[in-house]
């Protein structure tokens, strides 16, 4: 298990290794309301999101850059239900 992330590679891997770690931490997340919803725990430590440092420019272009952040609001979202 990881706790963050730096990512310091070649701009052009900045977005697919962005959509990695998003996936990852919803999985963590889902992962963590099942068991909560199968009589498990249900603490606040059974979900450990991901913290990611990434360096600039974070995409090579806007459109990566948008959908990186669409995906993390949405996941946010789904979070603070």
């Amino acid at each position: 298990n990881m706790d963050g992330a730096i990512v310091c590679t070649p701009h052009s891997t900045h977005f697919n290794i962005g959509k990695e770690l998003i996936a990852e931490g919803k999985r963590r997340y889902e992962e963590a309301m099942q068991k909560q919803s199968n009589g498990g725990s249900g603490e606040e430590q059974d979900y450990r999101p991901i913290n990611v440092l990434m360096e600039k420019p974070m995409t090579t272009n806007v459109r990566e850059a948008k959908e990186l952040h669409d995906l993390l609001m949405h996941r946010r979202a789904v979070e603070e239900q």
